[in-house]
């Protein structure tokens, strides 16, 4: 590797920084327009920030609470705007399968009837400023928190205002014990006792420490107990500091807040775990130190959420409904994930679904997609260092390969392939579905899903392709690739009568049953193996392994007949006339984005004869994950098919609460918050307006007949090229690209 990386690499160079200038359009009309400035595109971009923050004038019933966060910890704020009744943290586990919460900060005016006589709430999707202005009979306040994105271990929360005969009776509760705030439900995994996890200390009038039990993470009792162990040293600190005398009450945690001589109070609450390094304590106080000033502190993360939105390509979409939800869809991502200790779960900060575990296939994923496609390689990258882990890789494909070699035997087919296989092979690599704090993937039913492996190249395939670094392709693009080939190398059967491979039984993207030669499987080995051949032919190396990678490619059939494309090997072709419940009916999503590259070597007309089929028979929204939704609406925009994308999108918004706020796993399911569903929605209008693959640019692939009146600015596309374009009653009015702050083409 070392000795290839000193060669020239000329094809390599001229594949990386050769823009093939071939823009397809499907509109004609096309007209000159002088280049748009940065000044311009950031205007743009502030009026739909400002515009779609959330806003409510009346408290109702049905109103989702407000979530917040800064990728390290977040939450679900009061609908009263006094605090939290639980925060989650990337790095605060319960056991290496399951993350743990906190049950406060919160305020309270203790005796005080809420009638709420009047009543708004704002959060700002430019910087997650969350403003509550309430009027009881004896009391009002205004409140204002944010978690920091300056320093991503706080949470600042402002009262002021505070007036009414209820004033001085505000109390604040710190966490303590495992019941407040008690969610219940399917993944709800504390004990029924008011068990203690903090201890809490007193250091001044205006500093509170808290300090979690040891014995908390070694005596919790796990619903899925089979997913990992107990994290007996996890341990956390936080603190919190007052503008504000605090005296304590008679109940453990909570504290009285001196407001007699104070109609502001300033709280600054902050933690530390064992994941942070150094100690903890030393890391709190350090962090409470910092400036005590509220607009300053709101400034500084203003800042930094302004310059991370200036980053991002932006859309301006004629339907509204879209056009909002995709940049409330940007807020919550930037909310969730990039996290410097972990990779976020599902529902991040949400929703304890599935443990706020994360998921390859999931939130863990997406978000990696969606910050190289919108234009935040930082923040992908710091993804990608979680998502590499060697050691658990192997781990991983070890799994996999015992389970084909049984499958071998118990099938009979144990003929000697053409090329030797390995159970144990050390340079095999797959990818985990639910992942543990160390990477391992937990050995469950819905694990058991092969075409993880092209998912998980695929992450880092695009990085690599939007922004190419040499040190990239050569310390994770290349080692992922051959890895994943290596795992299906020795993971295939080989039919020596029929001469060609095939999966061992495994499960598809639709969940539903074991099946031999999934389309998904397929579609996955495909793309690895030839992509692991073409940069080991750029880099010069592994001969040997680029000519078995290249026969096996060769000899693994797409399973299809002659009008369709099949599910799996020995599907009839037909498709239900209703999706199947929960599962939906999804295996078409192997031609999504994720294999563009393959996409335009199968035969479209029988592409079109499944789209067609699936799309009539799918309940948009209902029963029916919205990621799983998203990922067939990218294979209809590969397919230009932009008015049947759009409905899956109108479907998609079908999984929002009643309120219209968040985005629930499924339209019958609760879940709200679900942070995969978010992501996913965000990729679909970016590939009905602009489509990068194999050095080609399309600008307005796949536009709705509906969106006459579109726009995109500063989309990244591969080779660190940016797309900008109008249309304009339906009609192409220009399309510019910029490399480097430079237009190199404009039509």
């Amino acid at each position: 590797m070392k000795s290839a990386r000193n060669n020239k690499l000329t094809y390599r160079f001229l594949l990386l920084f050769t823009i093939v200038l071939s823009v397809f359009y499907s509109f004609k009309g096309v007209t000159k327009k002088k280049r748009i400035t940065t000044k311009e595109v950031n205007k743009i971009r502030a009026k739909k920030l400002q515009k779609y923050a959330f806003q409510r004038n009346e408290l109702n019933k049905e109103d989702m609470t407000l979530m917040l966060g800064n990728a390290e910890m977040g939450g679900r704020a009061r609908l009263d705007g006094l605090g939290f009744d639980r925060i989650w943290f990337s790095d605060f586990w319960r056991s290496n399968a399951a993350r743990m919460p906190i049950f406060g900060p919160k305020l309270s005016f203790k005796g005080v009837e809420k009638d709420y006589k009047n009543y708004s709430q704002k959060l700002e999707i430019k910087n997650g400023l969350l403003s509550t202005n309430v009027a009881h009979t004896n009391v009002s306040y205004k409140s204002e928190l944010f978690f920091s994105a300056a320093n991503r271990d706080i949470l600042v929360i402002r009262l002021s205002d505070i007036k009414g005969s209820g004033k001085d009776n505000l109390t604040l509760q710190l966490p303590v014990n495992d019941v407040d705030g008690k969610e219940g439900g399917r993944w709800d995994v504390r004990e029924s006792n008011k068990e203690n996890v903090f201890t809490v200390a007193q250091k001044s009038d205006n500093l509170v420490l808290g300090t979690s039990i040891d014995s908390i993470m070694s005596n919790t009792k796990l619903m899925f107990a089979s997913h990992g162990k107990p994290h007996k040293l996890n341990k956390m600190v936080y603190g919190l500091w007052s503008s504000a005398s605090l005296k304590p009450s008679n109940k453990k945690g909570e504290f009285i807040v001196d407001t007699k001589n104070n109609d502001e109070v300033l709280l600054i609450f902050t933690e530390s775990t064992n994941w942070s390094g150094g100690l903890l304590e030393t890391n709190v106080l350090n962090s409470l130190k910092a400036n005590h000033n509220f607009n300053h502190l709101l400034k500084a993360n203003t800042n930094i959420w302004k310059n991370e939105w200036e980053k991002y390509g932006v859309l301006d979409i004629p339907d509204i409904k879209h056009d909002q939800l995709w940049y409330r869809s940007v807020f919550w991502l930037q909310c969730t994930s990039s996290s410097e200790k972990f990779l976020p779960g599902e529902c991040q900060f949400g929703h304890e679904g599935w443990n706020m575990l994360p998921f390859t296939y999931g939130t863990a994923g997406w978000s990696v997609h969606d910050f190289t496609m919108l234009g935040s390689p930082e923040k992908a990258a710091r993804m990608l260092n979680w998502h590499f882990k060697p050691a658990s890789f192997n781990r991983n494909a070890t799994y996999w390969l015992n389970y084909a070699q049984k499958e071998r035997v118990a099938t009979n087919k144990t003929q000697k392939p053409p090329y030797a296989q390995n159970p144990n092979s050390k340079d095999a690599w797959m990818f985990g579905h639910e992942l543990r704090t160390s990477g391992d993937g937990t050995l469950t039913t819905w694990g058991n899903q092969a075409h993880l492996a092209g998912f998980g190249l695929e992450l880092f395939r695009r990085y690599y392709n939007y922004y190419p670094s040499e040190d990239f392709l050569y310390g994770k693009l290349y080692p992922v690739a051959k890895g994943v080939a290596e795992f299906w190398s020795n993971f295939l059967i080989w039919d020596a009568q029929k001469k060609e491979y095939y999966t061992p039984k495994t499960w598809g993207s639709s969940e539903g049953g074991k099946q031999n030669n999934p389309l998904d499987a397929v579609m996955a080995a495909k793309k690895c193996l030839r992509a692991a051949a073409t940069y080991a032919k750029q880099l010069n190396i592994d001969d040997k392994l680029v000519e078995k990678w290249n026969f096996i490619e060769k000899n693994i059939h797409y399973p299809e007949n002659k009008e369709t494309y099949l599910a799996y090997k020995g599907h009839d072709g037909n498709v239900p006339e209703k999706s199947i419940g929960y599962n939906g009916i999804r295996y078409m999503n192997a031609a999504n984005f994720v294999n563009q590259e393959l996409v335009q070597e199968l035969d479209q007309k029988k592409v079109t004869t499944l789209l067609g089929k699936i799309s009539a028979s799918n309940r948009f929204g209902t029963g029916f994950a919205v990621f799983h939704s998203a990922q067939t609406a990218t294979a209809e925009c590969l397919f230009k098919r932009g008015d049947s994308a759009l409905g899956y999108l109108n479907g998609m918004i079908r999984a929002l609460d009643k309120s219209g706020t968040a985005m629930r796993e499924c339209e019958d399911r609760h879940m709200p918050y679900f942070s995969t569903n978010t992501n996913a929605y965000i990729l679909v209008p970016i590939f009905m307006l602009m489509q990068s693959t194999n050095n080609k640019i399309e600008a307005f692939p796949a536009v709705p007949s509906t969106w006459k009146d579109v726009a995109f600015y500063n989309l990244p596309a591969e080779n660190g090229v940016k797309v900008s374009g109008k249309m304009k009653n339906g009609k192409i009015k220009w399309v510019s690209h910029t490399k480097n702050g430079k237009e190199i083409y404009r039509k």
